[in-house]
């Protein structure tokens, strides 16, 4: 289970969230709480990925490819 606090911060599992731009909170009487949190941050993989690839649509899906370009 996850824990989470509210403290000078919004910290999950004693890592400080940041840059977040939605906070839901839903609790009930079983003695959990339903957070849905939305936040922005760069995806290792995608949001860098290099200039030099190249994605193609083909039969089995989207591919990449590595080009020549000097």
């Amino acid at each position: 289970m996850n824990l989470v606090k509210i403290d000078k911060g919004l910290h999950v599992n004693g890592t400080r969230i940041e840059h977040f731009s939605d906070v839901n909170i839903a609790s009930n009487m079983d003695g959990l709480t339903k957070f849905t949190i939305s936040f922005y941050g760069t995806l290792d993989g995608v949001d860098n990925i290099e200039p030099s690839l190249e994605f193609k649509s083909s039969k089995n899906g989207i591919g990449m490819s590595k080009t020549n370009e000097g």
